[in-house]
């Protein structure tokens, strides 16, 4: 029951702001995580982090980066061979599981310039990124700084 209730307070964030984040011309009026100045604020929230440019540099990389491959095999050199996957749905049961890291996986979490309104949350060795991939889904990644690395060990996300 502990995983519902944010998954419950996540889906309703969702359906309360789905009128107010698209504008007129039907696109995202959250702002774009990939701007210089968006991307500026994000990395002096991590400045104090350990090891702040390897973390930085994947959390760009799951915001703004470009489907490459050598920004795919940066993630992959962050991540365990396996991986905590959770997936909500308007209307479905919460489904989690665990997965196999292998380069389809890899391209869903190279951002693309396409996340909105990025924000970090610190929770000790965890830090915990979560944004607007389009208007209907909010993404989780769950970083965590273990034995002197930041490693990718949770993905979430949840739509309407």
């Amino acid at each position: 029951m502990k995983r519902a209730i944010p998954t419950i307070v996540l889906l309703s964030a969702l359906a309360a702001n789905a009128a107010t984040q698209i504008d007129s011309a039907g696109e995202l009026s959250k702002p774009n995580a990939c701007t210089a100045s968006n991307k500026a604020a994000l990395r002096a929230q991590l400045s104090k982090s350990p090891a702040a440019d390897e973390v930085w540099r994947l959390t760009e990389l799951l915001l703004c980066g470009a489907r490459t491959p050598a920004n795919s095999a940066y993630l992959r050199s962050h991540m365990p061979a396996k991986i905590t996957v959770s997936n909500s749905d308007t209307g479905s049961e919460d489904q989690t599981s665990t997965v196999k890291v292998d380069a389809q996986l890899i391209d869903t979490l190279l951002g693309a310039g396409e996340a909105r309104d990025a924000e970090l949350r610190d929770e000790g060795n965890d830090i915990v990124l979560q944004y607007w991939p389009n208007e209907a889904c909010v993404n989780g990644r769950t970083l965590r700084y273990t034995k002197g690395k930041w490693r990718i060990v949770a993905i979430s996300d949840a739509c309407d």
